[in-house]
């Protein structure tokens, strides 16, 4: 789970939680891409916000296919209008627009992973 808001990080990563998944997170795509380019085999999905300060969350993704991560890639954003719909579509698997209830998440992964 990639956020730059902590509390949006602290929340989903909770609901996940109680719903069996196991949750790395960060506020940071550089930190996640280190975790993703070291281990990329040890994680089944990438959630991670659009905006992100330093790396977009669809360079995040293109950047981790390129490290070996074959998982799924899903996205979150506020500003899905201003987003490149066809880069959306390219680089993830599942988007998800903000606000969304803390319960559709588990969902679309469950979905994903199935």
């Amino acid at each position: 789970m990639v956020d730059d808001i902590q509390a949006i990080i602290e929340v989903v990563r909770d609901v996940l939680i109680g719903d069996g998944f196991t949750v790395e997170s960060t506020t940071d795509t550089t930190d996640a891409l280190a975790w993703l380019t070291a281990r990329p085999a040890a994680f089944d999905a990438i959630v991670s916000d659009l905006d992100m300060p330093h790396m977009s969350g669809t360079a995040l993704l293109m950047r981790a296919r390129q490290a070996g991560f074959r998982g799924w890639t899903v996205i979150h954003s506020g500003s899905l209008a201003d987003a490149n719909e066809e880069e959306l579509k390219l680089r993830a698997d599942a988007v998800i627009e903000k606000p969304f209830a803390t319960r559709t998440l588990g969902p679309t992964l469950r979905r994903l992973l199935a």
